[in-house]
């Protein structure tokens, strides 16, 4: 049994959703297309109303300590009238500053279990990490070496001279401490001693722009954040040829695509991003604007396909002895993929939305018209019908089809089955000399399979050029 697509839950999208960081961070909030209503608050704040489909963002950070905590809420309400509520919770952490290595420092590759890494380094004169045991903590780098976390450490006081000795240590945790080893300046260690390691000094590294999304297909319209590096000095993005739109960094921009695109149309949104060496990063994202998909509600005439793990562009042709519900021309139109699954397999939907009277009395359903990707014909209603094994009687409108045929899956609409009417008998069409040449369902349709010439129908004449 399938349940009917039923009008969703409206939702407000957080991104990132919660979680730690350090300084501040950018937040988009996001209220779904099927919202009628929603808005966000700041910890105890006034609530921020929302569009539906368009992105609002903001900044958490500038008016918090380190290790405190905010958290932020929301509520969306549908067309109906249903409310959604949630929550995410940010941390504001300690800033994490990567020295540059120069002076004195030296890397620690810790073992898994050490956390909190302390270095204690000294000479025969000074102690260059403060003189109390364990001593000074050491920067985790975003770096990894043998799969072990890359620390550091670096002396930023004004001791002249070198430590001549080093030990780390697991924040003095007992055992969890090296032996005493001989320091070498930019050395990389392990717990067994210095290692012949070589880690590569962190650099400036390049600014940059990030994207979310990062381009794409999209439908109607497309809410795009822009966000520039903090180590920016300077930074821009352009939509299309349009004008060069300056940004903050680490501040998220938002912007929106696709209102003044028609379907099939693409732009391209350009970026650039400068360091504080001068250095200059450019990138691009293109982002297509696709026909809009939209799951209709089952009424009238549809059916559903269980299409198989390969298929993925699902078509249907169906047609009955007068009409074709499905265009005329092979290989049909297309289905719509529902976000369902049964046994395994994904759920399409076709559904008739033409002016037709009646209902089909065949139906098959193809990958696009992809070759032997394609069914037998299956009876979609009443009536002798072929299949690839030959005639069958079963129909259920609205039934559920998989590649060999209806299945006693159901769906469950709450609706009457649409009545049929009986098909019009065939009509017969002979030669000038009264031979019957074929059988047709419209005197239109004879021009498909007859050569050019006069022929007689219902006892009237008429010309196929």
């Amino acid at each position: 049994k399938i349940d009917a697509p039923v009008n969703t839950a409206a939702k407000v999208t957080l991104s990132p959703n919660g979680g730690d960081f350090q300084k501040t961070i950018s937040v988009t909030a996001t209220l779904s297309n099927n919202a009628k209503s929603g808005w966000y608050k700041i910890g105890d704040g006034e609530q921020v109303a929302l569009t539906p489909g368009k992105a609002a963002t903001f900044t958490l950070g500038e008016d918090m300590l380190e290790g405190e905590s905010k958290t932020v809420t929301w509520s969306a309400t549908n067309a109906e009238g249903v409310e959604k509520t949630g929550t995410a919770t940010f941390n504001k952490k300690k800033e994490v500053v990567i020295p540059t290595p120069t002076g004195i420092f030296a890397y620690f590759l810790a073992p898994a279990e050490w956390s909190d890494i302390h270095v204690w380094a000294w000479n025969d004169a000074d102690n260059f990490t403060g003189g109390t045991w364990p001593g000074v903590s050491c920067t985790k780098t975003d770096m990894k070496k043998n799969g072990l976390d890359v620390w550091m450490w670096k002396f930023d006081g004004d001791l002249t001279g070198a430590p001549t000795n080093i030990i780390f240590n697991n924040n003095g945790n007992g055992v969890n401490q090296t032996e005493t080893f001989t320091f070498v300046n930019g050395a990389v260690y392990n717990r067994s001693g210095k290692t012949n390691e070589k880690i590569d000094a962190p650099v400036n590294t390049a600014a940059k722009v990030t994207l979310s999304p990062n381009g794409g297909d999209f439908q109607k319209t497309i809410s795009v954040t822009a966000t520039l590096s903090n180590n920016a000095k300077s930074g821009w993005y352009k939509i299309g040829d349009g004008e060069q739109v300056a940004f903050t960094p680490g501040k998220a921009a938002t912007f929106t695509l696709g209102a003044d695109m028609m379907e099939g149309e693409s732009k391209t949104v350009t970026w650039s991003a400068t360091n504080t060496d001068n250095e200059t990063k450019t990138g691009s994202a293109t982002f297509n604007k696709i026909k809009e998909v939209v799951i209709p509600t089952p009424t009238g005439i549809f059916a559903y396909f269980l299409a198989p793990a390969e298929w993925s562009d699902i078509h249907v042709w169906a047609w009955n002895d007068a009409d074709n519900f499905t265009g005329g021309t092979w290989p049909g139109v297309s289905c719509t993929k529902t976000d369902m699954k049964k046994n395994g397999l994904d759920v399409w939907m076709w559904k008739f939305d033409g002016d037709l009277t009646g209902a089909p009395t065949n139906i098959i359903f193809n990958n696009n018209g992809n070759g032997v990707n394609q069914t037998e014909t299956f009876t979609f209603v009443n009536g002798a019908v072929y299949d690839r094994n030959g005639k069958t009687n079963a129909f259920v409108n609205g039934a559920v089809y998989d590649r060999n045929g209806k299945t006693y899956e159901s769906v469950s609409t709450g609706i009457n089955q649409v009545g049929c009417k009986k098909a019009p008998a065939k009509l017969q069409i002979y030669s000038i000399n009264g031979v019957k040449v074929a059988e047709v369902n419209k005197v239109s349709d004879a021009e498909y399979v007859l050569a050019p010439g006069m022929y007689i129908c219902n006892g009237k004449k008429f010309v196929i050029k």
